[in-house]
């Protein structure tokens, strides 16, 4: 269980990390991380996670440079989540589940961030989806069909959703079956709209944009777990993994 926590917090501070990479290219997927700063490589007593952080007191090593407490954040969620599943008795898909959170989790935060969901890393998960998951297999027509009313959506909403969910959902479409998709969809819309209203009826202030990711994330989260609960709810049980 540790060694998965650890394996974890690893995933999460390197997706994070290449993130907020703008060049990408393969020095950059495989060389050692350095300081935004002072561009110093660091050093792999540098790169543990949480404990480096800690150890450092957020701190650069060679600068004294502030190290966003975001890149703490992430690495504690994903590790946590890492080891849900040793606690969950319902969940049956774990290539699912640790594919979606190793790439949601880090995003959640930088979208909370930057309002943005990087390119480079939809394409790497996409990549990462043909490798792993059998996405051109007998239900890839209504993955596609997912797609248009994903696009069309967007079209008539006047970009009231952005165009990297849409992007993000898409990828997501080609992986979930149809049913877990329109599960998630609609979650994310629901958890969403009891946050934004809980937020306007506490502090009364205009959200003017909302990062969509986090609630897409916490969305896919409960579907995976509880999917054959949500799935006898909500379809009436009718539907398989």
């Amino acid at each position: 269980m540790i060694l998965t926590f650890l394996f974890g917090t690893i995933m999460a501070s390197y997706i994070y990390q290449l993130a907020g990479s703008n060049d990408i290219n393969y020095k950059t997927l495989t060389q050692r991380s350095s300081c935004s700063h002072c561009n110093n490589q660091l050093k792999l007593w540098d790169l543990v996670p949480i404990f480096s952080y800690l150890y450092l007191r957020g701190k650069c090593h060679y600068c004294n440079s502030k190290i966003p407490i975001d890149l703490l954040i992430v690495e504690l969620l994903l590790g946590i989540l890492f080891i849900l599943p040793f606690f969950s008795l319902t969940m049956d898909n774990l290539l699912l589940y640790y594919y979606v959170i190793i790439f949601l989790i880090p995003l959640s935060i930088y979208d909370v961030i930057h309002f943005v969901i990087p390119n480079h890393i939809l394409f790497i998960m996409f990549i990462v989806s043909i490798f792993i998951f059998d996405i051109f297999n007998t239900t890839f027509y209504i993955s596609l069909a997912i797609i248009l009313l994903l696009h069309f959506l967007y079209f008539i909403s006047r970009e009231g959703i952005g165009y990297g969910d849409i992007k993000l959902f898409s990828i997501m479409s080609l992986v979930f079956t149809w049913h877990q998709f329109l599960l998630v969809f609609m979650f994310t819309f629901i958890i969403a709209g009891i946050f934004v209203t809980f937020y306007l009826g506490i502090l009364r202030q205009r959200i003017k944009r909302v990062p969509l990711v986090p609630f897409i994330t916490i969305a896919t989260i409960v579907v995976l777990i509880f999917n054959h609960q949500i799935n006898f709810y909500f379809l009436g049980g009718s539907y398989g993994n």
